[in-house]
């Protein structure tokens, strides 16, 4: 999603940078935020599984995947919605 992001709408940046709309402000501190948390989210269940398969354990369930998995789907139709409305 975001090499699609950056290759498609790159006019977009240079338009944005030249008005400097406070909505691109507000999405690139979100996405930001979101990324420096997911990967935070992965090291820790990094972590744990490695811990539990080191001691012969089964593997713990979550559902934490899947949400991550929903919540980049809405983030991806959110930055689609965005870009269309800026079109």
């Amino acid at each position: 999603m975001a090499f699609g992001f950056v290759a498609s709408k790159f006019d977009l940046f240079l338009h944005l940078e030249a008005h400097r709309g406070r909505a691109s402000g507000f999405l690139g501190l979100f996405l930001v935020g979101s990324g420096t948390g997911l990967v935070s989210a992965a090291t820790l269940m990094y972590y744990r599984n490695r811990r539990s398969l080191l001691e012969n354990r089964p593997l713990p369930q979550t559902g934490l995947p899947l949400a991550i998995g929903a919540g980049l789907g809405l983030v991806g139709l959110a930055v689609l919605w965005y870009l269309w409305r800026a079109l």
